[in-house]
């Protein structure tokens, strides 16, 4: 099935495994513009690898996952085949990757199988863990705009909601039309 922005747990899982937290990603022109969910990334523009993967796991950003896709492969095909890979790796034999952030493609897809295995791997990472965790977060100001302040809206985290699910930790969901709701 489509997995919408359940993908971003491959993408965040990636980057945490192969550049540093405080690492400076430039947006390049793939990020600005990309449809759907945005921490409203222009051209050019400068965070750390910390504030991409904030935005890219709390607000879904689908720009944050072209710029994180961009610097960690060196370009999105590129980043793409890490994904494969690493799926391969993990044994997700249902899952093929199209793109880092999930919109839709008619080779990107997975099982229910294949994410659980995928997030059960990441949650291992320490930054992956904390960064999925994290019940809000500001983005400190850029030389573009002002500072841009992340929470997430999973009602099973939120102690003051009816859905709180003690112990619960996160991880991921994502919409589309193709995918409908799903959530990690």
């Amino acid at each position: 099935y489509p997995m919408a922005s359940t993908t971003k747990i491959m993408t965040c899982l990636l980057a945490v495994e192969t550049c540093s937290p405080e690492e400076i990603v430039t947006a390049g022109p793939n990020a600005e513009g990309v449809p759907g969910t945005s921490i409203y990334l222009t051209e050019g523009e400068q965070l750390t690898m910390r504030d991409m993967l904030y935005g890219l796991m709390l607000r879904s950003g689908n720009d944050a996952a072209a710029a994180v896709a961009g610097y960690c492969g060196g370009t999105q095909e590129q980043f793409v085949a890490m994904m494969n890979q690493r799926a391969q790796s993990l044994g997700m034999e249902g899952t093929h990757y199209a793109n880092a952030h999930g919109l839709h493609d008619a080779m990107h897809y997975t099982t229910a199988q294949d994410l659980a295995t995928l997030t059960a791997e990441a949650l291992k990472n320490d930054s992956f863990r904390q960064i999925v965790s994290t019940l809000s977060y500001e983005m400190p100001a850029t030389e573009e705009r002002g500072p841009l302040w992340l929470s997430c809206s999973y009602d099973v985290m939120n102690p003051n909601s009816d859905l709180y699910y003690e112990g619960c930790i996160g991880v991921k969901s994502g919409f589309t039309s193709n995918a409908g709701q799903s959530f990690v």
